[in-house]
């Protein structure tokens, strides 16, 4: 998050669907959860949706890239049943991004 919007941070975790995002983040989002969570049922109509939020072919790739590549980092992860470290550990680890 940029800035010090600790309340959007907190509605984003919370609900990303409720938070008082605009239409292209949250259309960036449908199309992350959905990849995420249902790939099997992706359809070009997705993509649409996408381009019908102003978002270009290779912006709509790089979401596209963003959302595999953090999934397959968690399943290599989780297939190696690495932990992830708590709150406070990271930080300890990265002091200079706690507020």
């Amino acid at each position: 998050m940029r800035g010090n919007d600790d309340g959007l941070e907190k509605d984003l975790v919370q609900d990303w669907r409720e938070a008082p995002i605009g239409d292209r983040t949250r259309a960036a989002l449908e199309y992350a959860v959905k990849l995420t969570l249902t790939p099997h049922e992706m359809t070009a109509q997705d993509v649409d949706a996408l381009r019908s939020a102003s978002f270009s072919d290779m912006e709509i790739a790089g979401i596209a890239l963003v959302t595999a590549h953090f999934n397959f980092m968690n399943r290599v992860a989780h297939g190696l049943g690495v932990e992830a470290p708590d709150a406070g550990t990271l930080a300890s680890m990265f002091p200079s991004s706690t507020r």
